[in-house]
């Protein structure tokens, strides 16, 4: 689940078994201290990382690039539960 979104494209290829790449490996930070530690070691080793939300992403940004030859570890934020700030004027939240 972590290597495509929900596009129409990706769906259909989830479909008929075309994915012809996938990401090495999931993690799942629960703190900043955690992401930041992970995106330091991701820099020092030259990993990529790519974000995973909840999964319904229809812009293809979890689309994994077919001639990438380095490790691709999915960053899955779903245990980052805490809400920092809310801006209600604003309409922002920091979660």
């Amino acid at each position: 689940m972590h290597s495509h979104g929900a596009s129409f494209e990706e769906i259909s290829h989830l479909r008929y078994g075309k994915f012809n790449k996938y990401c090495d490996c999931v993690v799942f930070p629960k703190t900043t201290e955690q992401c930041e530690k992970i995106v330091a070691l991701a820099n020092k080793h030259n990993v990529v990382l790519v974000p995973y939300g909840g999964g319904t992403n229809v812009t293809k940004a979890l689309a994994l690039e077919q001639t990438e030859k380095r490790m691709i570890v999915s960053l899955d934020m779903g245990r980052m539960t805490a809400i920092k700030w809310v801006d209600k004027e604003n309409r922002l939240a920091c979660i």
